[in-house]
């Protein structure tokens, strides 16, 4: 089996905006509430197409599954085929220390998942993502796996 191993230098976000923006993308998040109808923001609208389907909302163990609208079709084409569910759970749910979510992949062409991962979400200090596929129908390239892993304190203090 082949394993390859790179390294990549980019230059850093501006730390205080990309603390802003975590900080507000969980806020939105951890204001949600979910029942029978869905997933609902703090005002009440509907967040279209996400159902909680096991465990409790934002802890460890809960499972989503995300419904993706079909893609608008053009004047004279036929409408297209639903985007199909994704599922995707909390393996870990603590803003203080870290949060960690899974998306499963199933479908004909691919099978497998990919984990995201943040520490210190509060004031971001890691960023880690890890993915595993496989094509359940053989071929060529029958699995991939890869895993990154970015360290934000050493990146703004670079």
């Amino acid at each position: 089996m082949a394993r390859l191993q790179h390294t990549v230098t980019v230059a850093a976000l501006d730390r205080s905006w990309f603390e802003e923006c975590a900080a507000l993308l969980l806020d939105v998040v951890e204001s949600t509430r979910t029942g029978p109808g869905g997933t609902l923001l703090e005002g009440g609208e509907p967040v279209p197409g996400v159902r909680l389907v096991r465990g409790r909302h934002l802890r460890a163990g809960a499972r989503y599954t995300v419904t993706q609208a079909p893609a608008p079709s053009a004047p004279g084409r036929a409408p297209q085929a639903d985007a199909g569910t994704l599922t995707v759970g909390i393996r870990e749910w603590r803003r203080s220390t870290a949060i960690a979510v899974e998306q499963r992949v199933a479908s004909a062409d691919a099978a497998g998942r990919v984990t995201l991962r943040i520490r210190t979400p509060d004031r971001p200090s890691g960023l880690e993502a890890a993915c595993t596929l496989r094509d359940p129908a053989g071929g060529f390239l029958q699995r991939i796996s890869g895993r990154a892993r970015c360290d934000l304190a050493a990146w703004w203090a670079a």
